[in-house]
């Protein structure tokens, strides 16, 4: 509601102070309070508790004109600031599943926090006294603890005495959990064990956190990687005392339409301040040692995706030229692939600057032939797709379309889909080719779509075939062994996942198949989560009924997402929510399915109970004998459980509290309207 104002006695006029803020750091903010007045008003009964607000009779007029910070009347700061960081939540699990990590937190930002100077640079806004991205400096974790999975007992780990907490990352084993310690002047690695719970500083190098902000572990636990200060490091650009030059813009000739943004970057003062702020050394720390070793050179590093073995990396690097009138997120950048060393081995991709238009990425389709950007270029379908890392840690993975045949172009094909690509599909933003027009649906063309393994040392010889399909895949994702892949694709409005043995890669396994459901797994362009199936038809009701859920996944023992498969490497299992059309009388039910690979076979492994809300939160297993449940109700707040499904019982792991009783026993009516042509 309220915008940061230019700080008038600071040495640069792109520092900014953040101004509006309460003055103690345990007060609601102003604006937070004056909605939460609003939303109170509407839905809270009219008794004691605004009855004496409105007796107070407290004037916003009065208050704004004594020029001060000002606190809102007691009830709504009570609501506000009430300790809600204090519930838990059980949501970020160890890979060995035997704790939850609960990040701790003080309540409300400080106006200490954020009243500390900051400069922004089309967009990103930097801590410039700590080289780190002032979100690490206003929303960090106060401390750490784990939560025992079977007992719910808590127990808090060391963190450095006047640092904060962000990007907390497991170690392989579950051992360790490595995090960043943000102190008022610097970022650095920190490690923590969980058996003593003492933290200790990894090396001596002190972190560049303004664009990439987190850590990473190579699969054995042995190294982090991080982006670090160059040393040496160029000097700070200084604004000169007295101008250049006069600011300069290009117009373009002609109309273009063009967004008003907040930050930009205004002269070539910003663009070299920038540049510093955002060039980084790519490294990787010994965890024993604390011995820093340099991949590659400084670079403008966007974002890092290190291999689980540590021998490669997908670089994303920014680019010159920056820009006057668009942000950060449209200037140019390259992804390309790094060795251990930091040699480029090929350029995965390369965006423009996108000044006229939204920002395009170009995947590079020749890259598996061996570098560049291949002879005359294949057409946009058929560039690489959800390139990721292998389950085992050596190699990447990734999808390529056939091209089209001679002659044809990149008109329609017999296999074209015309349904989305779901979420987290990875598949590149390009036009696919409808069904109706003339040449290849004609003459029934069906081009292969293929999924490749390539392994180092990333040359044309080391690219393997994996299994392909007649028609476009939506997404992949393998299992944690990588004998099986499981893959999705959809095809004249239809969704399928299946699964494919490698051993047997011309066999596919169906796991379900549904009209009007959009099919999708994994998650391509790097380690985040897998995705599941959607709703395909706007106003088909079996897409809404009739979901047969997402295929559920897990953290692999090489960091990467892998589908959830049963010990005996028979199951897979899928998560969903069953709605019903009388919807009044019969609320909506999560469950949790058990499919047998081969047949199709379907069970219930779980399902909500009627009277309360309850959710899988994760299993404690992979043959899902135990799991995390949360529970909630209409006067209940969510609280996690250690279900047993063998038999039944169910262990209470938190005890979160009711901060806001009054809303909670809000009254609640439903009042029937009349529209003008009479419809109720």
């Amino acid at each position: 509601m309220y915008q940061p104002l230019r700080s008038r006695c600071s040495d640069s006029p792109r520092t900014h102070i953040a101004r509006l803020m309460p003055s103690r750091p345990d007060a609601a903010r102003l604006s937070a309070a004056l909605a939460c007045t609003v939303l109170a008003a509407i839905v809270l009964p009219s008794t004691g508790l605004f009855a004496q607000t409105a007796a107070n009779a407290w004037s916003p007029k009065e208050v704004l004109a004594l020029e001060t910070y000002a606190k809102p009347p007691a009830e709504i700061e009570r609501l506000v600031s009430a300790p809600r960081q204090n519930n838990i939540s059980l949501s970020n699990q160890s890979p060995d599943r035997k704790y939850f990590l609960k990040l701790q937190s003080d309540g409300l930002p400080s106006v200490q926090a954020f009243g500390k100077p900051h400069l922004y640079f089309a967009g990103l806004q930097v801590d410039a006294k700590a080289n780190r991205a002032r979100t690490l400096t206003t929303r960090a974790s106060a401390g750490l603890s784990i939560i025992d999975a079977n007992t719910g007992k808590a127990r808090d780990l060391e963190v450095p005495k006047g640092a904060t907490v962000t990007a907390p990352a497991w170690s392989p084993s579950g051992g360790q959990l490595a995090y960043i310690a943000n102190f008022d002047t610097y970022s650095a690695v920190y490690v923590a064990d969980l058996t003593t719970g003492k933290s200790r500083r990894v090396g001596t190098a002190n972190l560049l956190a303004t664009l990439v902000t987190t850590l990473d572990w190579t699969m054995d636990g042995t190294k982090i990687m991080a982006v670090v200060i160059p040393t040496p490091r160029a000097p700070e650009p200084v604004r000169p005392a007295i101008e250049t030059g006069p600011q300069v813009r290009m117009t373009m000739g002609k109309k273009i339409p063009s967004r008003n943004y907040a930050s930009l970057l205004m002269d070539p003062f910003d663009k070299a301040q920038m540049e510093y702020y955002v060039t980084g050394q790519l490294a990787l720390l010994d965890v024993k040692t604390g011995v820093a070793t340099k991949i590659g050179a400084p670079a403008m590093f966007n974002a890092v995706d290190m291999s689980p073995d540590g021998k490669a990396f997908r670089v994303t690097q920014l680019q010159k030229p920056f820009s006057y009138i668009v942000p950060l997120t449209n200037f140019a950048q390259t992804e390309e692939l790094w060795n251990a060393s930091g040699k480029k081995v090929v350029e995965l991709s390369k965006r423009a600057l996108g000044e006229l238009e939204p920002a395009d990425s170009t995947p590079n389709a020749g890259a598996a032939a061996g570098g560049g950007r291949g002879g005359a270029a294949a057409g946009a379908d058929t560039a690489w797709r959800s390139i990721t890392w292998m389950p085992d840690g050596n190699g990447i993975m990734y999808i390529k379309q056939d091209p089209a045949p001679a002659g044809r172009g990149n008109a329609a094909d017999a296999n074209a889909d015309t349904s989305s690509f779901g979420a987290g599909s990875g598949v590149a933003s390009v036009p696919q080719g409808g069904r109706g027009a003339a040449g290849g649906a004609a003459a029934g063309v069906r081009r292969k779509d293929r999924v490749y393994a390539w392994l180092p040392p990333f040359d044309a010889s080391s690219r393997k075939e994996l299994f392909s399909s007649d028609n476009r895949l939506s997404g992949v994702i393998f299992s944690d062994d990588g004998r099986m892949v499981f893959a999705a694709e959809n095809v004249n409005g239809t969704g399928t996942v299946y699964g494919v043995s490698l051993d047997e890669p011309t066999k596919h396994y169906p796991i379900w198949r549904q009209r009007a459901i959009t099919a999708s797994v994994g998650a391509g362009g790097g380690r985040g989560g897998a995705g599941g199936g959607g709703r395909g038809g706007a106003d088909d009701s079996i897409s809404f009924y009739a979901n047969p859920g997402n295929l559920m996944s897990k953290r692999g023992k090489a960091g990467s997402p892998v589908a959830l498969v049963s010990t005996d490497g028979k199951y897979v299992y899928l998560q969903g929510t069953r709605y019903y059309k009388n919807w009044q009388q019969q609320a909506p039910r999560n469950f949790v399915e058990k499919v047998e690979i081969r047949t199709g076979q379907k069970s219930t492994v779980f399902e909500s109970a009627t009277d309360m809300v309850e959710t899988v939160g994760a299993p404690l297993d992979d043959d899902f004998t135990r799991a995390i449940v949360v529970r909630e109700g209409p006067k209940t707040v969510p609280d996690s459980y250690v279900r047993n499904f063998s038999t039944g019982a169910m262990t209470k792991l938190t005890d979160n509290k009711d901060m806001t009783p009054e809303v909670t026993n809000a009254i609640h009516k439903k009042i029937q309207v009349t529209r003008p042509d009479g419809i109720k």
